[in-house]
C-alpha cells in the first residue's frame, strides 16, 4: 500500500498520542466483539451473511448503481457516474454545484 499523509502525520505525533490512540481503538473493537458475543452466542453465521451480502453488492454493483441513477433522476437529482474510478456523485441542484468541482470532475473522466 502506498504511503499516505495521514502516515507521515502519525508517526510525527507523541509516543503518549500514539499509544492513547491505539488503545481507545482496541477498546472499540473490543467493546464490539463484546456486544455480539453477548447478542449473538455463535456470530460466524452472522459474518458469513454479511460477507455474502456484501460480495453480492460488489459483484451487481453496476445493475443497483444503475437502479439508483434512474430513481434519483425520476426525482429531479442529476447523477455524475464516474466509471472506474469508484465515484458515484449526487446533485440536487446543478446550477449551484461548484463550478471548480465540475471542472475537476470533467478532468477526471478525460
Amino acid at each position: 500500500m502506498a504511503h499516505q499523509q495521514i502516515d507521515t502525520f502519525a508517526t510525527d505525533l507523541s509516543p503518549e498520542v500514539q499509544e492513547a490512540v491505539h488503545a481507545n481503538s482496541a477498546a472499540g473493537t473490543e467493546k464490539r466483539f463484546d456486544v455480539l458475543a453477548t447478542d449473538f452466542g455463535d456470530p460466524n453465521p452472522l459474518r458469513k451473511l454479511a460477507g455474502a451480502i456484501k460480495q453480492h453488492t460488489i459483484e451487481n454493483l453496476d445493475q443497483y448503481l444503475a437502479q439508483a441513477e434512474t430513481q434519483l433522476a425520476k426525482h429531479g437529482v442529476k447523477t455524475v457516474v464516474m466509471v472506474g474510478t469508484g465515484h458515484f456523485l449526487m446533485i440536487e441542484n446543478p446550477a449551484r454545484f461548484n463550478p471548480i468541482l465540475i471542472s475537476a470532475i470533467e478532468e477526471i473522466r478525460k
